[in-house]
């Protein structure tokens, strides 16, 4: 089917995730008692060595609206790495959320007569991601394309970005931290987004953990100076060292006079 034909017939999905279980036959363990009425399915769970990686179906990569909002449905979900298939050929994403989409083509085997889905072939491109999401002191930004990107550095877990705007701006944010500048003015940010930016909430809406990653850097409500979050803000430090050397000054002064 050509994509304007995608625009006017739909996949049956419950025939679709029969022949799915079919395919996959006793690679998941753990699949659900009754099956997800919308998207994403999860099918069940891939054991991968001493992981148990869950393993998700979605389609209509192609239509912006509908991958936007599988992206945020799998952000705001509990089942963090994901192996998402999708039905999808060819599809820009990468990520959804924290998962690695894959496509279904690309696990196809051919063997004794009968067509299986093979999820061993996505073991790579989970490896891959997972050596590069190590843990590291020094933030680093991986960029795979303009729209797909993943922030690792010194937080339990790697950030997938899936929006160019969301990249540019935290591209600007790890080049101050690695540089010593550390702080980024709100009109960088925007510069680097090529947009207004109202709210923070409001720029990484369907991304509701960017507060893990990025915090105001200048103790206001509304911050006119943004940074990564790692370790304790500057002007936190500064406020307990003022305090610090007032209390002591104060407990001196309170020290009873000796004869």
């Amino acid at each position: 089917l050509g994509e304007g034909d995608l625009c006017r017939y739909a996949v049956d999905k419950s025939y679709l995730r029969e022949r799915l279980d079919l395919l996959l036959k006793d690679q998941l363990i753990e699949k659900p008692i009754s099956p997800d009425e919308h998207e994403p399915f999860v099918l069940g769970n891939y054991r991968m060595g001493d992981q148990r990686l869950p393993v998700a179906l979605v389609s209509r990569l192609w239509e912006p609206k509908h991958a936007d909002k599988m992206d945020t449905v799998l952000r705001q979900s509990n089942l963090g790495l994901t192996i998402v298939l999708t039905t999808t050929a060819d599809s820009h994403r990468r990520f959804l959320g924290p998962g690695i989409v894959v496509s279904v083509d690309a696990l196809l085997v051919e063997g004794d007569g009968e067509v299986r889905l093979d999820l061993a072939r996505a073991e790579g491109e989970v490896r891959r991601r997972q050596n590069a999401a190590a843990a590291t002191d020094t933030p680093r930004l991986i960029k795979e394309d303009m729209h797909n990107a993943l922030l690792v550095g010194p937080w339990p877990d790697p950030w997938p970005l899936t929006q160019k705007r969301w990249i540019d701006v935290t591209e600007v944010l790890v080049e101050a931290w690695t540089s010593q500048k550390k702080k980024c003015t709100k009109q960088q940010l925007e510069n680097a987004a090529d947009m207004t930016i109202r709210a923070m909430n409001e720029f990484f809406r369907g991304a509701p953990e960017w507060k893990n990653y990025i915090r105001g850097a200048d103790g206001n409500n509304k911050p006119r100076l943004w940074e990564l979050n790692i370790g304790a803000p500057d002007y936190q430090t500064e406020s307990d060292t003022v305090k610090g050397v007032v209390d002591h000054a104060q407990a001196r002064a309170e020290e009873p006079e000796t004869a």
